[in-house]
């Protein structure tokens, strides 16, 4: 017990001093860099030249921001030859903002500092803009209103940064003269210590080269030890000769093993270790470096495999190995690493995220399941209110028809977006291309709050600023449920106030019309602190009280999601007490109008020649209001209660189109669908229209593999359903009517005249000119891909082909062109039915029809204008 204490053998001692020497010199060099650094710190404070460089650099920012105003200002006027100068301009802003940001005077300045809060809006500005810049001139173009108003709002922001360094980039002599002295005495001490420190480490090195030079018993001791660089105390640690056997077996190889050191040692590792059905690749990767001449750290290896314990376990492994100098028994350090823990982890993730699929996809089959139970009872009642709104009521009974219709018709839009809402997180929902009249659709919104709003004592208004109603295409459903939850959220925390709903044109081009939507109320705002989160999900504004209810704070968050979704801006405005305004604004494809006016509906409706439809529906309700409305247009009308049911009626007679539910008890729709046209039967060729209360993206691809043709979605709008008749069954067009006008000669009128002056007289001389020239356009667009001299086609349409014919065909219809419509509608019908050699026959004389139509519907315009 009172024995000397152990003294430390070679390699501690030589580790120890190792230490120390490295310790003294990291000092010395860290005093050395800090007297460097305060010098050269001071010298930017004080030193002029540096001012001036950095005066020179917030100089060069204003200018070039005046250049850049003025380079957007001409884009604007002349977009064709100014977008290249723009960007040039923009990059060179970029350039010079980057270099003053990267300025050491920059990043010295303190975060609040007002001049580093406005550098850092440039930067901002830049960040947000930068990705403008890089669109295609058409996009460009659309945005040019926005930047120049971003740039506008910088203006304040480069004043402050161009006067600012005047006052305080060079500081006074006075206190430069007053610091200095400091500086030379801390120098001084600093460099007197650093010395020190590095004279103490030199004579702890020369010991050490001394020591070395004392030979040395232990010839391993100069041999690299690569077991010493295991990465943890879990891993085993063998060494191998060259023939693989193991020479060394440390650490935790015992446990991980089941060999003692005693059972392991001189054993070869292929016998011990490697499973059999591993020797091939074991002596692949292992044995070329234990028999390499060099033995050096660039010969490391690591990979993956498996490895077997002493009870005969394989379990997985990595291995590391790394050659030890020639001269030495043991050729190789091998570290071992058991991954069966990180391999079990690795699979409860999986299993995790497969559950987690699971549960997601069930979620997604409950709610499409119980929509459909939810919109079959709706499809009835809104079925019967149009059917009530087609007798004769007294007015007031038709508003209140009109309001419960517009109701129901929201209900089913909320439920319909159960459905997408999924599908915008998923990145699965699908944007439509819907004719939108916004001014329809906002007073639609506007009414159905009327109730609440009468309630609550408030006033709702629209009104559009400085701009008229513009014709767009866009998904309607997502715009009115994006204005459908702005106005439930306005409604609900406003009372005896006013709520207004601006629309506001901001850009129009060609390509792109982007309109601005603001909801206004007199509400009771939302404070500072809740304004930034207002639009994430369950974020209320925790105001609700006995007047003003709260709320799931879900609406907003769904406004998000949709604006998002279509590519739109989304902001929001409140003072605190006096109301609140929420912004989002949405580019939309500008449309040919009319394209769905009642008038040339009805026209087209009321002289449909009657067909026989076979009506495959299991829901009572839902039979009897699709068979009121075929037959209020004159159709035979045969039912069938189930899948089964309709496919022994379409094997007894010929039907000319078949409307088919697709849940159904029995037999499915899409197996019915799937048996009728495999029967060769005599409607196997008859067209089928899938009516259904949902309908997911995977589900379309199943409808058309079963020989679906097109679907509708529940509740039946009438308007649609009279068009996919006419679609399927041109045999329905009638034999006489204004629409189908005929020559002596029997052949089809080229123009419907009396049309083509209703239409002049609703819209004007002017306006129906703009419409004739873009669809003259759109026109033109389409028959380049109907070329009939391009062989290679051979008659088959694309997807994207066959829309451009059908919306060419329902322009035509729209504007009186009896015969380039019906030429359309044949090759449209005749593409979707896959018969390629009659979509050739049919386009080869479009292009007579299509330039007789051009010049008379010229003349027949010009004529009837004067």
């Amino acid at each position: 017990m009172g024995g000397q204490p152990a003294s430390l053998n070679p390699d501690q001692s030589l580790k120890k001093r190792r230490v120390g020497i490295a310790a003294l010199l990291a000092l010395a060099l860290a005093l050395i860099g800090y007297v460097t650094v305060e010098i050269n710190h001071k010298a930017r404070l004080f030193g002029q030249p540096a001012a001036e460089e950095s005066l020179g650099a917030f100089r060069q920012l204003s200018v070039q921001y005046a250049f850049l105003v003025l380079s957007a200002h001409q884009a604007s006027s002349d977009p064709v030859s100014e977008l290249k100068r723009l960007r040039k301009e923009f990059k060179s802003f970029h350039s010079k903002s980057e270099l003053l940001s990267a300025s050491q005077y920059y990043q010295d300045l303190p975060r609040t500092h007002p001049l580093k809060l406005n550098i850092n809006k440039v930067q901002k500005f830049l960040s947000e803009n930068a990705p403008l810049i890089e669109q295609s001139n058409a996009q460009l173009k659309t945005t040019l209103p926005n930047l120049v108003k971003d740039l506008r709002n910088l203006q304040t922001p480069i004043k402050i940064i161009s006067e600012a360094p005047a006052n305080s980039l060079i500081a006074s002599p006075q206190a430069e003269s007053a610091l200095t002295p400091w500086i030379y005495l801390r120098l001084a001490l600093l460099t007197i210590l650093a010395g020190f420190s590095i004279s103490l480490a030199a004579i702890l090195i020369a010991r050490q080269r001394a020591a070395r030079a004392t030979p040395s018993t232990k010839k391993d001791t100069q041999i690299p030890r690569p077991e010493s660089l295991a990465a943890s105390a879990h891993d085993a640690v063998l060494n191998l000769s060259k023939d693989g056997i193991i020479t060394k077996y440390k650490n935790n190889a015992e446990p991980m093993f089941g060999y003692t050191k005693e059972e392991a040692l001189e054993r070869n590792i292929e016998d011990l270790l490697i499973p059999p059905k591993l020797l091939n690749r074991y002596r692949k990767e292992l044995k070329p470096f234990a028999l390499s001449p060099i033995a050096t750290p660039e010969h490391a290896q690591r990979f993956k495999t498996w490895l077997q314990r002493k009870s005969g376990e394989t379990f997985p492994a990595e291995i590391s190995f790394q050659p030890i100098a020639p001269g030495a028994r043991s050729r190789i350090s091998v570290v071992i690493r058991d991954l069966t823990q990180e391999k079990a982890k690795q699979k409860n993730i999986i299993n995790a995220l497969n559950v987690a699929r699971q549960s997601e996809q069930q979620k997604t089959a409950f709610i499409a399941t119980n929509s459909h139970e939810i919109r079959n009872p709706l499809q009835g009642l809104l079925g019967a209110l149009k059917l009530l709104n087609d007798t004769d009521l007294y007015p007031i009974q038709k508003r209140y028809v009109e309001t419960m219709d517009a109701s129901g018709r929201m209900l089913l839009a909320q439920i319909k977006n159960a459905l997408d809402i999924s599908k915008v997180n998923e990145a699965q929902a699908e944007l439509r291309a819907d004719p939108i009249q916004l001014d329809q659709l906002i007073a639609e919104v506007i009414t159905s709050h009327a109730a609440l709003s009468d309630e609550k004592g408030n006033e709702i208004r629209h009104q559009w600023v400085h701009s008229a109603a513009p014709d767009i295409l866009g998904d309607k459903v997502k715009l009115q449920q994006i204005l459908l939850n702005l106005l439930s959220n306005a409604t609900q925390f406003t009372r005896d106030g006013k709520i207004l709903i601006e629309t506001e044109i901001m850009t129009q081009s060609p390509d792109a019309i982007i309109v601005e939507f603001r909801v206004r109320d007199t509400g009771i705002g939302i404070t500072p602190d809740r304004l930034g989160r207002i639009y994430d999900d369950f974020e209320t504004s925790n105001q609700a009280n006995a007047d003003f209810s709260a709320s799931t704070g879900l609406g907003l968050g769904i406004v998000r999601r949709l604006v998002d979704l279509m590519g739109g801006q989304l902001s929001a405005e409140s003072a605190f007490g006096e109301g609140s305004t929420f912004l989002f604004r949405i580019a939309f494809k500008p449309h040919l109008p009319a394209l769905e006016t009642p008038l040339n509906l009805a026209r087209f409706a009321n002289h449909l020649s009657p067909i026989n439809i076979l009506m495959v529906e299991d829901n009572e309700i839902n039979r009897f209001i699709l068979q009121e409305m075929l037959k209020l247009e004159g159709h035979q009308v045969t039912e069938a209660k189930n899948g089964k049911c309709g496919v022994e009626a379409a094997a007894k007679q010929k039907f000319d189109l078949i409307l088919i539910d697709i849940s159904m008890p029995v037999m499915d729709g899409i197996e019915a669908s799937r048996r009728i046209r495999s029967s060769g039967c005599a409607s196997a060729d008859t067209p089928i229209i899938a009516v259904t209360a949902h309908a997911m993206p995977d589900e379309i691809d199943e409808f058309l593999a079963a020989g679906i043709n097109d679907k509708i979605i529940k509740p039946i709008d009438r308007r649609i359903l009279l068009e996919k008749i006419r679609l399927y069954c041109p045999q329905s067009a009638p034999k006489k009517d204004p629409l189908t006008d005929r020559d002596a000669s029997g052949k089809i009128a080229i123009l419907d005249q009396p049309h083509i002056k209703d239409i002049l007289t609703q819209l004007g001389a002017d306006k129906l000119q703009n419409l004739m020239q873009q669809f003259i356009h759109e026109t033109d667009e389409m028959l380049k891909l109907l070329d009939p001299t391009d062989a290679g086609s051979k008659g088959k349409l694309t997807k994207e082909t066959i829309e451009l014919v059908h919306r060419a065909a329902g322009s035509a219809a729209v504007l009186g062109a009896l015969a380039l419509h019906q030429k359309l509608n044949m090759i449209e019908l005749a593409a979707r039915s896959d018969r390629a050699d009659q979509v050739s026959h049919l386009i080869e004389n479009i292009g007579v029809i299509w330039n007789k139509t051009q010049s008379e519907l010229a003349a027949s315009i010009a004529q009837k204008a004067r």
